[in-house]
């Protein structure tokens, strides 16, 4: 997995549940006319194993409006609990989301959360499992 596939699944969530907003990956905040979320995906840590590499990876989703309003961010804040709530479906995974911290600071309104992970480098092979007679009884003995 890429980290641009975590920045495209955030960004195609906003879209979904945000159509109205503006959503930009980068930090240009010249000329805001709408209401604009800013996506910004880092890597913190990367640790490399024989098969798998651990990842940590930094989220933050800036919002920012024409005026600062502090019940309007509120109301974001609320919104993007429910959004992001448990997990980020990227590609066929399903990331776990940590961490979830809300700032606001010069008339921004910051979110950001952890995602940590493994990626794989082995090649697994799907056995189609239809058709086939399931395990009746296990009998341990100990």
């Amino acid at each position: 997995m890429k980290l641009t596939d975590i920045q495209k699944a955030i960004t195609k969530l906003l879209k979904t549940n945000y159509s109205n907003y503006k959503i930009l990956v980068d930090n240009n905040k010249k000329d805001i006319e709408k209401p604009t979320f800013f996506v910004q995906v880092r890597p913190v840590k990367s640790y490399n194993y024989k098969v798998y590499k651990e990842r940590l990876v930094n989220v933050t989703i800036t919002y920012v409006n024409k005026e600062f309003k502090h019940e309007e961010n509120l109301d974001v804040i609320d919104s993007l609990e429910g959004v992001f709530n448990l997990t980020l479906d990227v590609l066929d995974r399903h990331l776990l989301i940590s961490d979830f911290t809300f700032n606001e600071t010069n008339d921004l309104l910051n979110c950001s959360f952890s995602l940590s992970f493994n990626d794989d480098n082995r090649t697994f092979i799907v056995i189609d499992e239809e058709g086939k007679e399931l395990m009746q009884e296990l009998i341990f003995k100990i």
